[in-house]
């Protein structure tokens, strides 16, 4: 994932650092710059976590979910060939 999102990781730490840059020049008070800096790093995290938890969920649980469709289809399969035994249950519909 780091290798195929590398330049994300870089982009997001260039604009983390324009930005303080950024509101330095605009003389701005170092407790907002660090405030601003410090929220823009969360969410970077959150953003990057999130594309991370997707990659891992379809390159590692993609083989998964095949057997577990296939799972599924056998026990329809199954299901199917077994005869269902209802007569000890009364249907208000059944005369």
């Amino acid at each position: 994932w780091r290798k195929e999102n590398r330049f994300k990781i870089v982009f997001s730490f260039m604009v983390w650092c324009a930005l303080s840059i950024v509101l330095k020049l605009q003389y701005v008070d170092y407790a907002l710059i660090g405030a601003v800096a410090g929220l823009l790093s969360v969410l970077f995290y959150a953003v990057l976590n999130n594309s991370m938890m997707i990659y891992v969920e379809n390159n590692v649980y993609k083989k998964q979910r095949k057997i577990d469709i296939q799972i599924y289809i056998i026990v329809l399969r199954r299901r199917n060939k077994t005869p269902m035994n209802l007569s000890g249950f009364n249907y208000p519909y059944e005369k």
